[in-house]
């Protein structure tokens, strides 16, 4: 609005800040160059001289602009300010601080470093809390100035956050920004973040991103990507089984890191200029003298982790600034800024955020305030300081703890459906689960099982398997109740097969195999077979462990010949021969067994050429209850000679002859054994 004449107030007021501005850049030493006749004629400038306001304001502004040239010339010759000052950039005043790119001045562009007495751009640690989402966290931001002139700015930025579920962030990178001929500032930053995650896992990453904006407009793209992005083990999380049709899962929780990208356009809504409002007179509420914006954000973001069952993250993200800068108790390049969020992705939902920043600026201080596009050289990086992780319930396809073959398949069977031949259809491979809710199960063929087949029972029994991609281990019980089967020579095992918790009654054999290993027989319980509970032909090697072989017609055991492996924890009662029967032992462990009122031998062993017999007990059977060698000393040569055999600290006690009838001599172990209350004494101990 004009007026014939320029008021007293506003002549004292531009006296006034004239003053301010040359105490601002040099103190005395700039004053000394202000004469007292060009205060009084700054001061005393009149309307009249001139046909409008416009006329008069251009012609101030000349004259300080003419001074502050002056001024930064002689505080160079003094000395005051570093060999490089920074001159021009936020305090030339053609037409006013609020007119963006024009604002920056046109004086000689020079470079500064960190190290400048007078930084054009100011340093300064912004403080922040966001809350009201999943994650509520602190963050400190620190903006760091390194390199800069007139128009270009390289900067550290500097971050660091916790969060309240434990989780901690660091994000260091390194940005650089340049303000084009046509107004537009174009950035671009890379750096690296560190995040801890609430489960104790560790990942990181390289970001980057680039950025264009203006007075009015902001555009970005940042990218995320990973070290790493295999999954790691949530601590104290336990693996289970899953069962699906004739499949297996290990069933885990895995962490992993995503890689992403995620972007944004954004639009000035309203700005609130003091200074014009000063010009304009319109200085009639509290609002008119605020700095302030109010900016709008669309966008959405991509994240993806190449791993087999981690669903992907994306949607869309909306959000809003309002910045009020230049706050009178932080000082000049201050700024306070409220943030609302919202975003919605298939994984983790809607979440909404509400975020407080507040800057403060640090070290030296340019001397004036920074116009709206200086401002945005120094708006902070917009990007997600998280290293995006996900936390999953995985289902991996099983394999075979022990061997890490892949379990092909899975079969449930009861009394309704034919054993044999399901065990056989399913084939190698496969796990065949036998449920005994249904009642006992009648065979009456013999069931063969496959090269790396199990059949297991229902209820107790457990299966050892891993991921085969996780490899996360579980023992997995089994469904139902454990079975009781009955057949002819019921079982047949092979190769790498694996048969426990069944009841086995009847038959010829209960287990019957002809030179197989790699086997493994657990948690069984075999009685009245006509002949042998377990009858192993041939040459074997493998595991017998935790099997009950009772009222069996010949052996509770009988392996013609045990090579490798073990043979422990089991038990033979009331068999009509001997509890354990193993005409050759070459090698492996046969310990922690019981005999117990077997017709004949606790154990004999007709061969013992090495290997390890210990902790055994033989408990009131019909003849020996450890005989070592063939039967009088005939049909074997007991621990033969230069054996590597240790036989020790088993027990025989109450049997009808000899508690020990040895042949030769073990390598170790012979003083170690006892015996008591036997019908023949103790031979050659």
């Amino acid at each position: 609005m004009e007026s014939d004449t320029v008021s007293q107030p506003t002549r004292f007021f531009i006296t006034c800040m004239a003053s301010c501005l040359l105490l601002s850049v040099g103190g005395r030493a700039a004053l000394a160059q202000t004469s007292n006749d060009d205060t009084v004629r700054l001061s005393r400038l009149a309307r009249v001289e001139y046909e409008n306001d416009s006329q008069w304001l251009d012609q101030q502004q000349q004259w300080l602009g003419q001074q502050q040239q002056q001024w930064f010339k002689q505080l160079e010759q003094d000395k005051l300010l570093g060999k490089v000052p920074a001159t021009g950039v936020s305090c030339r005043l053609k037409n006013g601080p609020g007119t963006g790119g024009e604002a920056l001045g046109n004086l000689d562009c020079k470079v500064g470093v960190l190290w400048d007495a007078m930084p054009i751009w100011q340093p300064y640690v912004e403080g922040s809390f966001r809350g009201g989402g999943i994650t509520e966290r602190g963050e400190l931001d620190v903006f760091m100035p390194l390199l800069w002139s007139d128009n270009a700015l390289l900067f550290a930025d500097l971050r660091g956050s916790i969060g309240d579920t434990g989780h901690h962030e660091g994000n260091w990178s390194v940005a650089a920004r340049t303000l084009t001929s046509s107004c537009w500032i174009l950035g671009a930053w890379a750096g690296y973040d560190l995040r801890e995650s609430s489960t104790g896992n560790h990942f990181d990453q390289v970001s980057f991103g680039i950025e264009a904006m203006n007075l009015e407009w902001d555009f970005r793209m940042n990218g995320y990507v990973p070290t790493n992005t295999d999954p790691q083990r949530v601590p104290g999380a336990p693996a289970s089984a899953v069962f699906t049709g004739n499949n297996i899962f290990v069933r885990s929780n895995r962490e992993s890191a995503y890689w992403g990208l995620d972007g944004e356009i954004g639009r000035l809504l309203w700005a609130n200029d003091p200074c014009c409002n000063r010009r304009s007179n319109n200085c009639g509420t509290w609002v008119s003298s605020l700095d302030a914006e109010l900016r709008a954000f669309a966008g959405g973001y991509y994240f993806n982790n190449p791993t087999a069952g981690f669903e992907k993250i994306s949607g869309p993200r909306a959000r809003t600034e309002l910045r009020l800068y230049d706050l009178a108790l932080l000082g000049d390049g201050s700024r306070l800024t409220l943030e609302g969020l919202i975003q919605h992705d298939n994984l983790r939902g809607t979440q909404t955020e509400v975020g407080l920043y507040v800057r403060v600026p640090f070290g030296p201080s340019p001397g004036c305030r920074m116009s709206r596009m200086q401002r945005r050289m120094v708006d902070r990086i917009v990007r997600d300081v998280d290293v995006v992780a996900s936390n999953q319930a995985i289902d991996d396809p099983a394999n075979f703890a022990s061997t890490g073959v892949a379990i092909d398949s899975v079969r449930v069977v009861d009394a309704n459906d034919d054993l044999s031949a399901e065990v056989a259809a399913a084939g190698e491979g496969s796990v065949v689960v036998v449920d005994g809710s249904e009642g006992p199960i009648s065979e009456g063929d013999t069931t063969v099982l496959s090269s790396g087949q199990v059949v297991m029972g229902g209820g107790g029994s457990t299966l050892k398997m891993v991921g085969r991609n996780t490899d996360a281990q579980i023992k997995s019980p089994t469904p139902g109740t454990q079975p009781q089967v009955d057949g002819t020579d019921v079982f047949q095992i092979a190769n790498d097969s694996t048969l426990t918790g069944l009841d086995i009654t009847g038959g010829n054999d209960g287990v019957f195999g002809d030179s197989v290993t790699g086997f493994t027989l657990r948690d069984l319980k075999i009685s009245k077979a006509a002949q042998n509970g377990v009858f192993l032909e041939g040459t074997n090697s493998g595991d017998i462990r935790n099997v009950v072989s009772n009222l069996n017609g010949y052996n509770g055991f009988y392996v013609q010949t045990f090579n490798d492996g073990t043979f422990s924890d089991n038990t033979a009662t009331e068999n009509g021969n001997d509890g354990f029967y193993v005409p050759t032992f070459n090698d492996g462990t046969f310990s922690d067994n019981t005999a117990t009122k077997n017709g004949d031998d606790g154990f004999q062993v007709n061969d013992f050429n090495g290997g390890t017999m210990s902790g055994n007990s033989a408990n009131s059977n019909g003849d020996d209850g450890f005989q070592i060698g063939g039967p009088e000393q005939s049909d074997g040569d007991g621990f033969s000679p230069n054996n590597t055999a240790t036989f020790g600290s088993n027990v025989s006690s109450d049997n009808t002859a000899q508690g020990y009838n040895i042949e030769g001599t073990p390598q170790t172990g012979k003083d170690t054994n006892t015996g008591s209350g036997n019908g023949g004494g103790v031979n050659n101990f």
